[in-house]
């Protein structure tokens, strides 16, 4: 069996590794909590940004380009 990163740890190792320049480490805690939402089917449920602004959790995945992780399984 392998084991699988958690969710966490997915999406900080892709923010630090696929963005230039690196987005701040608070797109982590947004980009979790879109995936989990997108993963209940909560596509349009707003998530609270650092700024103070919310998005609906799709537009966090698109802009984040987590679409590979949405149906992700923690083993």
């Amino acid at each position: 069996m392998t084991d699988y990163p958690d969710l966490e740890t997915v999406i900080a190792w892709h923010i630090a590794h696929n963005f230039y320049p690196s987005l701040p480490g608070a797109a982590v805690e947004c980009g979790v909590k879109a995936v989990e939402l997108c993963n209940d089917g909560d596509y349009e449920e707003p998530v609270l940004l650092p700024s103070g602004r919310t998005l609906p959790a799709q537009d966090i995945v698109d802009d984040l380009k987590l679409w590979d992780l949405v149906d992700y399984e923690e083993d």
